[in-house]
């Protein structure tokens, strides 16, 4: 038998002008007045429409059980204490951002000199599990970044399993040093996989070793992206090349493929092993490449 969902009931109970709430009683002593009221013998045919949307409402609810009638009114009475708690949630964190933002004002207006409350409060909060908690710190850490337990803690939220793409773009606009960043890169690049590109690309900044590295570790959407970055006056590592070759994905072998035929052909023919065995791959993009060098 069919199920009548929860908002399927709820509206049902207001077309008879009902509320979550109302039980049987309620529900016939409704539909028996709208009935009256809107009976085409009364009313005429120009509330036909409404007497069959009050007969349909009716038709659904009149055998519904006391406890899905009930279900339906714990279920608003849920909605409503969650809607409540999230209101005041929301309130804490408004009061904390503009304390924060006190703060960071303050240490600003002092040339930059950051007193121990300020970064401890920043610290604090960047080890919350609640994300809008870490990142209303993040928008306020510009005088922070270079501190070694700012980045320390930092670097805890870039091991978590999945960077959210507003914490990643907060953490791209904060202006490290390059210790900072070369710090921050080296801790969390086994971790790179779940990197949106523009966190990638604000820890490699400039840096040819760490751009090999990442490589290495992103997600294969992202070689292509990667592989435009390297400097055409440096050739790129034997260990880059080989594990990139070993690939059989066509989104990480057709930027290397093209690489090295168009800038490297000298190195690509040190992978002629590889590449005879990619000339037959099943996708044609790789094996036109592979044929090519």
């Amino acid at each position: 038998m069919f199920k009548i969902t929860h908002s399927e009931i709820i509206l049902n109970l207001e077309i008879l002008g009902l509320s979550p709430g109302a039980n049987h009683d309620d529900i016939r002593s409704a539909f028996r007045k709208l009935a009256l009221e809107l009976h085409p013998d009364v009313s005429g045919s120009e509330d036909s429409e409404k007497f069959r949307s009050v007969n349909n409402a009716y038709a659904a609810l009149k055998n519904l059980s006391e406890n899905e009638l009930e279900a339906v009114t714990l279920k608003i009475k849920d909605f409503r204490t969650n809607l409540k708690q999230i209101s005041k949630i929301d309130s804490i964190l408004d009061k904390y951002e503009l304390k924060i933002k006190n703060l960071n004002q303050k240490a600003t207006s002092q040339k930059y000199k950051i007193s121990d409350k300020f970064l401890n409060s920043i610290i604090f909060r960047l080890r919350s599990t609640n994300p809008k908690i870490i990142n209303i710190a993040l928008k306020n850490s510009a005088l922070a970044v270079d501190n070694i337990n700012f980045k320390r803690a930092l670097t805890k939220i870039l091991l978590q399993n999945k960077i959210d793409n507003q914490t990643a773009l907060l953490v791209s606009h904060l202006k490290f040093d390059d210790d900072s960043r070369r710090f921050l890169a080296a801790n969390t690049i086994n971790n790179a996989k779940n990197f949106p590109l523009s966190l990638i690309l604000a820890l490699i900044s400039e840096d040819y070793d760490l751009l090999e590295k990442f490589l290495l570790q992103v997600k294969p959407e992202y070689v292509a992206p990667l592989i435009r970055r390297l400097p055409l006056n440096k050739i790129p590592s034997q260990n880059l090349v080989k594990n990139l070759l070993s690939s059989n994905l066509p989104e990480v072998l057709v930027p290397i493929l093209s690489l090295l035929k168009q800038h490297f052909p000298l190195l690509a023919a040190q992978h002629k092993a590889r590449l005879s065995e990619l000339s037959n791959h099943e996708a044609p993009t790789v094996r036109a490449w592979a044929r090519s060098l």
